[in-house]
């Protein structure tokens, strides 16, 4: 399994659900409760939300590379440094 292949080589390993302007999507919460029920511990992240500005989008659902530098100063440098 790649997670436990990840585990042995000492690499950190956490599930990001990506932003979207377009709302939760279907089975989102399913999605969100088998991962914290089956992931063995590995921290599942939802910024599902978290990105709203329009200009930050190619589309409803692709950050642009200006969003791209917003998530990562934003959320997902915090993620590292833990």
């Amino acid at each position: 399994e790649v997670t436990d292949t990840a585990m042995k080589n000492k690499m950190k390993i956490v599930f990001v659900v990506p932003p979207t302007l377009l709302g939760k999507l279907p089975d989102h919460d399913n999605l969100l409760n088998t991962l914290k029920e089956t992931a063995n511990d590995i921290p599942v992240y939802d910024y599902g939300t978290f990105v709203t500005f329009p200009e930050y989008y190619y589309d409803l659902d692709h950050l642009n590379t200006a969003g791209c530098q917003y998530l990562n100063e934003n959320y997902l440098k915090k993620i590292l440094a833990d």
